[in-house]
């Protein structure tokens, strides 16, 4: 078999169940979408435009209004599940908060924001989640900043092949 590019051969390894693709190709995603934040930086606490633009669900704009992107980061345990609860009044289908959690995480800049800062939230967000729900979303993402979160989210964990090989088409498409 012949493969014509990096991402299909990265994408190919992770259906074999080869591990760290996701990490290999993050720097083809980070270019792709325009997310290098070039010098470090968080989001400032009360930047709503910044909120907007990195897809926050509006339900949490009340409580991430006053943290900057590194506080949002640090938030403890009881903030997270109490923002989580914002998200479930707002939205209770599990699958749409699944995807406004990714679309958040797929638009955060790198690296600061996206591995410290609000990344960090809306991965501690995420794991309140059924995990099954995210699963099941996976190969239905075709938003470009869905599939971004769905690729952290991969670049994060210990195994990323079955995500991979569930966005792997559309991730394709994207890359190519």
């Amino acid at each position: 078999m012949i493969l014509s590019d990096a991402v299909s051969l990265q994408l190919s390894l992770a259906g074999m169940g080869v591990i760290g693709s996701s990490k290999r190709l993050l720097g083809q995603m980070i270019s792709a979408l325009s997310l290098d934040e070039g010098e470090i930086q968080f989001r400032p606490a009360g930047d709503i435009d910044a909120l907007v633009a990195h897809r926050v669900p509006r339900a949490l704009f009340v409580e991430l209004i006053r943290m900057s992107g590194d506080e949002a980061g640090n938030a403890d345990r009881a903030s997270i599940r109490r923002m989580f609860s914002l998200l479930r009044q707002a939205e209770n289908d599990s699958t749409k908060i699944a995807r406004s959690l990714l679309a958040w995480l797929g638009s955060l800049t790198w690296p600061a924001e996206a591995v410290a800062g609000e990344g960090q939230l809306v991965r501690n967000l995420l794991a309140e989640l059924d995990p099954q729900v995210v699963v099941n979303v996976l190969p239905r993402l075709d938003d470009p900043q869905e599939l971004m979160g769905a690729f952290v989210l991969a670049a994060f964990a210990t195994d990323d092949t079955s995500t991979l090989k569930a966005i792997g088409p559309a991730l394709n498409s994207l890359l190519s």
